[in-house]
């Protein structure tokens, strides 16, 4: 903001009238154009769809799941014993992992978009994999009506 001030500043002092002001702005902005290089890399662009596909798709899912995943736990724990509750706490641990990369999460806003290729399509096959199958778990015990 200081910068673009500056920049303002100097043009304007520069100028003798409206038109002159205009001209010079409109000359800058195009060299500034010409010479402007994005700060992210192409295949950024690619990454940032894939994660705000994700986020729109399934982010209610993961939210929900992630809402839930304490009283979840505690009615396996109780139906099913100490080995399924810890199994199905792993998984939710997974889902909380799911939201943080995705920016679901409280604490995490805002997504990772400077995750590696590799790590982006893992994410996206174990979200589309599993996630349906562990809410319909914690739906079942977390809010069964």
């Amino acid at each position: 903001l200081r910068l673009a001030m500056q920049f303002e500043d100097t043009v304007f002092k520069g100028a003798d009238s409206l038109e002159d002001y205009q001209k010079k702005l409109t000359k800058r902005l195009k060299k500034l154009k010409k010479n402007y290089v994005p700060t992210q890399p192409a295949g950024a662009t690619e990454k940032t769809r894939v994660i705000e596909q994700l986020r729109s798709q399934h982010g209610d899912a993961i939210r929900y799941v992630i809402k839930h995943s304490k009283r979840a736990v505690k009615e396996m724990t109780i139906k099913h014993g100490e080995e399924k509750g810890r199994q199905l706490e792993q998984h939710l641990e997974a889902a909380k992992n799911w939201a943080t990369a995705l920016g679901l999460s409280e604490r995490h806003p805002k997504p990772d978009y400077n995750m590696p290729e590799d790590q982006l399509e893992r994410l996206k096959s174990n979200v589309e994999r599993r996630l349906e199958n562990l809410r319909a778990h914690v739906v079942k015990l977390a809010d069964p009506d």
